[in-house]
């Protein structure tokens, strides 16, 4: 066993030439079963957080508290987003200082599904996050209901609410053509608020089942509001025949459920006033149902680990601006960590020279997938130039229109020069479900995505 192998055993920051086994540790830990899914259920978010203090702890990183002249933390409203409210240490109270120091604390509504989540059809139990999943604002809900199918005629912008509010459907769950639903009510929009318009304002109705064409994966996206009956999103495997439905749904809301960015820093040696910030979000989707975990390896504990492994580097080879690192909460609520930290940065906005998040990297496939600001464009220039001088260069940089996909997005909405950076292969199919696992990545493109990002550091 070599020295590199006992440390990384050790969960002690590995030797440089250890690199991908410390980055396949930090993927393998993150990802287990002890962190519930690094969400609230049994405090799986704060363990993560604390486990990734901890490396920087070990490495010498150091936290980046606010200035001494910053302004008290605002209230943040994110568009058609949860309200992020500043608050105290929550669930980290009484702490150790040592923690507390890193953390930027915030917090938001939260409906979660900790207990029961069963669905059954015509006597069949259906297998939840493959032949369906409740959507994330459903309330609790238990009992037996009959199934309506929805006419053609009431997809309409006047009629759906209407007609599903009539009263006739309080004992039922109305099937709803979700093909139909977005493109005869919802059109084309992709900023649009596509659930709550039209599914908040329903009364007296049993329930409301989506029927898609392939499996949708759960998000927490829209867990900050709920509507007034449970809301199951069923694949194209969904009876067209179905009579009854049973229902057996444990949710809660936490009106303030605490989140914690994790922020450290190494300033630069010769230009410290400008810096380069690498992120990723630590948090994942925890659970739906008792004992059925997201464990979130690929999204993003990949992510996560190529952060602390840049961190590593930095410490032991000081750049000459300074660089952050933030370890992003609340993502998967719709990107409220970062837009947090972007209405309540740690240093001014203007000083950010580039922003990099890698966001789900540890699959196959030779593709660098990447959404970039209008201002980092100069910086995709020079990346497809080291990539293309490179010994195992990726085939292609594909470039995508920019939308709210990670958290680069709120950045790119201050004009900071930004970079999402994802890799999409035969891991994909298995995003936000339960088998995004260990055993479900690759850590092949790694390497070369690390010397990509340290290259652009020392030229850009």
């Amino acid at each position: 066993m070599t020295l590199a192998t006992i440390l990384c055993a050790m969960g002690c920051s590995s030797p440089e030439q250890s690199r991908p086994e410390y980055y396949n540790q930090i993927v393998k830990e993150l990802s287990s079963d002890s962190y519930f899914g690094r969400n609230d259920y049994n405090n799986g978010d704060v363990k993560a957080a604390k486990f990734i203090i901890d490396e920087l702890i070990k490495m010498g990183v150091e936290p980046l508290a606010p200035q001494q002249d910053a302004p008290q933390p605002q209230t943040v409203y994110p568009y058609i987003k949860s309200v992020c409210t500043p608050c105290g240490p929550g669930r980290w109270e009484g702490e150790d200082e040592k923690y507390l120091a890193y953390l930027q604390s915030f917090s938001y509504p939260l409906n979660v599904m900790r207990g029961a989540a069963e669905f059954t059809v015509d006597g069949v139990t259906l297998e939840p996050t493959v032949d369906y999943v409740f959507k994330e604002f459903s309330p609790s809900c238990k009992g037996e209901f009959d199934v309506y199918y929805l006419p053609d005629e009431y997809y309409t912008i006047d009629g759906f609410c209407k007609y599903l509010s009539s009263g006739a459907f309080k004992n039922s769950f109305v099937v709803v053509d979700f093909n139909k639903y977005l493109d005869k009510m919802c059109y084309s929009d992709w900023k649009m608020e596509i659930y709550k318009e039209y599914l908040v304002p329903l009364e007296n109705v049993g329930g409301v089942i989506l029927q898609n064409d392939s499996p949708f994966p759960f998000f927490k996206s829209r867990s900050h509001y709920l509507t007034k009956m449970p809301v199951v999103m069923a694949y194209q495997n969904f009876p067209k025949d179905a009579k009854k439905v049973t229902v057996n749904l444990e949710s809660q809301m936490i009106e303030q459920h605490d989140a914690h960015n994790v922020i450290a820093y190494i300033e630069g040696k010769s230009n410290p006033d400008s810096c380069i910030i690498f992120s990723a979000h630590y948090d994942h989707l925890g659970v739906m149902g008792e004992g059925r975990i997201f464990n979130g390896a690929n999204d993003d504990a990949s992510g996560v680990a190529m952060v602390l492994t840049l961190a590593q580097y930095y410490k032991k080879h000081r750049p000459s601006c300074s660089i952050m690192f933030i370890f992003f909460d609340g993502e998967e609520s719709n990107l409220l960590g970062s837009f947090y930290y972007n209405g309540n940065p740690r240093l001014p906005i203007e000083r950010v020279k580039y922003m990099i998040e890698p966001d789900m990297i540890g699959d196959t496939g030779d593709t660098l997938i990447c959404q970039i600001s209008d201002e980092g464009k100069a910086g995709l220039e020079l990346m497809e130039k080291i990539n293309n001088s490179a010994k195992e260069p990726f085939g292609k940089i594909d470039c995508q229109l920019l939308t709210d996909l990670s958290d680069h997005y709120p950045f790119a909405l201050q004009h900071v020069p930004a970079a999402y950076f994802s890799i999409e292969g035969e891991n994909y199919q298995y995003y936000h479900t339960p088998r995004d696992t260990y055993e479900h990545t690759s850590d092949e493109n790694y390497e070369r995505l690390f010397q990509l990002f340290v290259a652009f550091v020392k030229k850009y």
